[in-house]
């Protein structure tokens, strides 16, 4: 099978300036438009069509494990209905989620709180949220089992039942996700399972933050291959930002 659409590209200026018209992007995110580009994929979609204008918006480090992410992901036949940018959707999360769209940057906050998602940073990633919904302000009863709960999108009500596995739900994926280095799985979560999110955890987020691309590059990819790359917190980034190249030669040897 042929493929030719899997690359990842600085983010072109038409892209750029439609982000920023339908405040996608804004001087208030954490990560500069320099430093974010696009990821083009080819995608099977549920009637088994190959679609080859799949596209995300991610932070430039992690571009490169993204495409390798949809690769395994198209080689698999693993069915995605739409992966559009979230710009055609005039940044609405509500809008992309209610059409089955799967999508990546948005510089917004997470519901109910102030704090940024990290779909602001370009690390985040929602696969398919009909078939893999959130399960928002849950009241648990028993062992995982949800007395009442509010979904979104209001769709993905049928697809509650984890154990009655169907096409395009997220369970058969998470190890794609996680050995491209997409640790975090919102379907994980106990207060607020969330089965179409994948992030890279916010503390390494936060670092790669404030790192040179180069430094970044080479510390990502050593975290992908399970090298030792040191503690991380809240402080990690203060600490690379006092001395880089100490850092780098510290955590990397």
């Amino acid at each position: 099978m042929t493929q030719t659409n899997f690359s990842h590209i600085p983010l072109p200026l038409s892209v750029q300036t439609a982000m920023i018209e339908t405040g996608v992007w804004t001087a208030d995110c954490p990560v500069s438009l320099n430093r974010l580009s696009l990821v083009q994929f080819e995608h099977h979609d549920f009637h088994h069509t190959i679609h080859y204008d799949g596209s995300f918006v991610v932070f430039d480090v992690l571009a490169p494990h993204v495409e390798n992410i949809m690769r395994h992901l198209f080689l698999q036949r693993f069915p995605i209905h739409s992966a559009k940018r979230i710009e055609l959707f005039n940044g609405s999360d509500e809008a992309s989620m209610s059409v089955n769209n799967s999508s990546a940057f948005n510089f917004r906050t997470i519901a109910g709180t102030t704090r940024v998602s990290l779909h602001g940073y370009g690390a985040a990633i929602d696969i398919n949220p009909i078939q893999n919904p959130c399960l928002c302000n849950p009241k648990v009863a028993g062992d995982k089992g949800y007395s009442t709960v509010e979904v979104w999108p209001a769709e993905g009500t049928a697809y509650l039942n984890r154990a009655n596995q169907r096409p395009g739900m997220i369970e058969s994926i998470v190890d794609v996700f996680a050995e491209n280095g997409f640790r975090e799985w919102g379907g994980s979560w106990d207060h607020k399972p969330d089965y179409h999110h994948f992030q890279v955890t916010r503390p390494l987020v936060e670092l790669l933050a404030s790192m040179t691309k180069d430094h970044g590059d080479r510390l990502f990819r050593a975290y992908v291959h399970h090298k030792d790359i040191g503690p991380l917190n809240e402080g990690t980034a203060a600490e690379y930002l006092e001395d880089p190249e100490k850092f780098m030669k510290t955590r990397l040897g």
